[in-house]
């Protein structure tokens, strides 16, 4: 877990958003609702999500951004061959295109692996 996040590992399996497309569908291609990033992850505070938010857009470069806005405006889909919606979020606000690996579980009380 990252120092910058404490507690975010926590916030994002009790509330099993573990892809970044749930993240999207929940906060916006812009990755700019804060509020519905807070209640989502059951977050009191507002502009924690906010730098939540900003962390994780810092780390996706212009492509990913413009992709993302189309996806949210209906005029892009998923290609089958990326990784997108299965790129698992990183609480170290980072990104893995793979899954935990055979047998090791993203979260405590997770009985799945997605």
């Amino acid at each position: 877990m990252s120092a910058k996040t404490p507690g975010l590992t926590v916030a994002l399996c009790r509330s099993k958003t573990l892809c970044l497309q749930q993240l999207v569908d929940a906060v916006g291609p812009e990755l700019s609702d804060a509020q519905a990033l807070g209640s989502l992850l059951g977050l009191h505070s507002v502009r924690v999500a906010q730098r939540i938010l900003q962390l994780w857009s810092q780390i996706l470069c212009p492509e990913e951004k413009r992709l993302l806005r189309s996806y949210g405006q209906g005029r892009a889909r998923p290609d089958p061959v990326d990784p997108f919606p299965e790129i698992y979020l990183s609480p170290g606000l980072g990104r893995t295109d793979r899954p935990p690996a055979p047998g090791r579980k993203l979260c405590k009380d997770d009985n799945t692996q997605s």
